[in-house]
């Protein structure tokens, strides 16, 4: 089997690189479309078959949009692969718009539901997509959204963005040693989050990140 994945960053986004890379170690054949920047010789080093471009619907100046659209449309009749994956909404629009006549299954793995919150994005998420366009959703709210909106159960699947255990220490008891370095009691409840911090999205009306 053949890949192809659409990344629109190099920063970050490590999750990508866990799954690409567990399908190397599974047999399979992984192409990735990805500007250039950090990331890229990890994937190179994965076994990664590395393509620098950026495959992501530019919203700002969007007179690029038609050769970016040639481009991966080029690039994929040259790999041919059998499945195309994306991970953001700025690659699987531009997928959607440059692949309309190519019958290659397409699946857009949504990494969370900020579009689905705004009625313009949730549109062109939801009447872009054709008959070969499918999701994987992250989190079960996601795919039960995707399904209230008249998609068919069968083109949603779930699919967690997963950790590497391997990157992490473990000690016998992590929330009593936080809570004592912390001055907190034992009985004090302790709730924890591990995530990304990203500036505002002023085309979304934000104003804080």
């Amino acid at each position: 089997m053949r890949v192809l994945h659409l990344l629109k960053t190099s920063v970050g986004a490590s999750w990508a690189l866990r799954q690409t890379r567990e399908l190397v170690r599974a047999g399979i054949e992984v192409h990735l479309a990805i500007p250039h920047g950090p990331m890229v010789e990890k994937y190179r080093q994965a076994g990664v078959h590395v393509h620098i471009f950026d495959p992501a619907l530019d919203i700002v100046r969007p007179w690029r949009n038609i050769a970016k659209g040639r481009q991966l449309r080029a690039l994929v009749k040259k790999i041919n692969p059998d499945i195309i994956h994306s991970h953001f909404v700025a690659t699987t629009l531009l997928m959607r718009v440059a692949l309309r006549r190519i019958a290659i299954p397409r699946i857009f793995h949504v990494p969370g539901p900020l579009h689905l919150e705004h009625r313009l994005f949730r549109a062109m998420d939801l009447y872009s997509a054709q008959s070969s366009d499918y999701w994987l959703a992250s989190c079960k709210w996601t795919q039960q959204h995707y399904s209230q909106s008249g998609i068919t159960p069968a083109r949603v699947g779930l699919a967690y963005y997963g950790v590497d255990e391997g990157d992490f220490s473990f000690i016998d008891n992590p929330a009593s040693t936080l809570k004592q370095e912390l001055g907190m009691g034992p009985d004090d409840p302790l709730i924890g989050m591990v995530a990304y911090f990203y500036a505002p999205k002023r085309y979304l009306g934000q104003s804080r990140g």
